[in-house]
This record gives C-alpha cells, sequence and structure tokens, in this order.
C-alpha cells in the first residue's frame, strides 16, 4: 500500500510533464461571405483559420458543407498552402491543404475563396467539420504535433439576394 501513493504521484507528474512537451495554442476555423450574390450570380465565402499553434500548423483537412438548393460550388481559389485539393461530393467539399516548408503563419489566415453560385433566394448556413491538423518535423512526413483537438469550428452563412428573381436551373 505504501508504494501505490508515490507510484500514483509520479505517473501523475509524468503526465503533467509530457502535456507541456506537447503542441500549445488554438485555431479557430471560420467561413465568411466576401462577395455577395444575388440569383444566377456568383458570390465568395472564404475559408479562415486565426490559431496561435505552436508548433505551427502545415497540414490542414476539412470539410464545408452548404444547402444545395440555395448555392452551387463553382471553383476554388487558393490563398496558402504549396499542396492543394478540393474534392466535391453533395454539397460539400473535402479541402486539404499542406505546406511544409514555410508552415501556416500564426494570425488570422485566409486558406481559399469559395466561389458559389446562387440557385434560388435565401440562406445557406455552411458549416465547417475539421478532419485533421497536424504539424510536421521541417519538411519531413514525421509528426511533431497533432493539432486537432484544439481546432474549432465556427460555422457561417451564405445570403442569396433575390436580383433578378426566380430559380436558377441546373
Amino acid at each position: 500500500m505504501r508504494i501505490t501513493k508515490p507510484l500514483a504521484l509520479f505517473f501523475m507528474l509524468s503526465l503533467a510533464v509530457v502535456g507541456l512537451a506537447g503542441a500549445a495554442g488554438i485555431g479557430t476555423f471560420t467561413i465568411e461571405q466576401t462577395k455577395s450574390a444575388d440569383v444566377g450570380q456568383i458570390g465568395i465565402a472564404t475559408l479562415y483559420v486565426d490559431n496561435t499553434w505552436q508548433p505551427l500548423a502545415d497540414d490542414v483537412w476539412v470539410k464545408v458543407s452548404w444547402d444545395g438548393a440555395v448555392l452551387g460550388y463553382v471553383s476554388a481559389d487558393w490563398k496558402v498552402g504549396t499542396s492543394r485539393d478540393a474534392q466535391l461530393t453533395d454539397n460539400e467539399l473535402f479541402i486539404k491543404v499542406a505546406d511544409w516548408t514555410n508552415k501556416f503563419e500564426n494570425g488570422k489566415i485566409a486558406i481559399v475563396d469559395l466561389y458559389f453560385q446562387g440557385k434560388t433566394q435565401g440562406s445557406s448556413p455552411m458549416t465547417i467539420t475539421v478532419d485533421h491538423v497536424r504539424s510536421h518535423e521541417g519538411t519531413s512526413t514525421a509528426i511533431a504535433a497533432d493539432l486537432t483537438q484544439s481546432a474549432v469550428a465556427t460555422p457561417g452563412t451564405f445570403t442569396v439576394a433575390a436580383g433578378n428573381g426566380g430559380v436558377v436551373p441546373t
């Protein structure tokens, strides 16, 4: 029985030290409508991350989804990353962006501008789901820190105005 208290204390201190040696900071993903759209016209929603991660993130996978009755995806204009991919499924875009050389700086940075065509007047919620956020050791494949647990996603809204009215045929 006497050894259990010192042993328990040792394990608790070990966990505390491991926690201090790990990653620090937080990252908040947001999506904001940065160009308005009328029915039949093109608008823009920008995906941002505002972060204080240490070590710096360099590998981000997120999903952005929307109401397909209100919006139709057109294209993406990348703002960061040397390796970029956007996979479209029904009303969802799986965004993969990485830059192991330059990393993603702290502060609020634009990741990608997403272009949408307004299909009908109304508002569409735009949700973000974080798949993973990682930091690698230099440019190697060795993961220095998995930052996913410190990533937060805040949804946005994209509004389509009446403009000329009507619904855009698909």
